[in-house]
């Protein structure tokens, strides 16, 4: 058992040893670390930026959506007044029938007279 932990505690030393070579004065320890973290900086700013990037355009999306639903609650407000109009006005229904849908009184001609995109 004790040369294995003397094995683990060498292999320690070796490797520590290897590191303190690599950085052989406090100068070398600080540029290292400071590229680093300036590393880090730069990794960060760019997750951040796209992070704000994929932001403004979900945001923009949201805006869109927005606005197309007060079009659409527009509409929805006239559809309502038209309906309710068509229900209880019974010349605006009249009316509706006989320009929309072609109906007429009894007796009543109608005459439909072609139409051509040349003219």
């Amino acid at each position: 058992m004790a040369s294995f932990f003397r094995f683990d505690i060498v292999s320690y030393n070796c490797l520590y040893l290897i590191f303190m070579k690599f950085i052989r004065s406090e100068r070398t320890l600080f540029i290292v670390l400071c590229s680093l973290l300036f590393l880090m900086v730069i990794v960060l700013a760019g997750v951040l930026l796209q992070t704000y990037r994929e932001y403004q355009a979900f945001k923009e999306r949201e805006d869109d959506y927005e606005r197309r639903l007060a079009v659409m609650e527009e509409e929805a407000v006239y559809y309502e007044a038209y309906l309710t109009r068509l229900l209880t006005d019974q010349e605006f229904m009249e009316h509706v029938a006989r320009e929309r849908l072609g109906y007429s009184k009894p007796g009543e001609l109608i005459f439909r007279f072609k139409t051509s995109s040349q003219d």
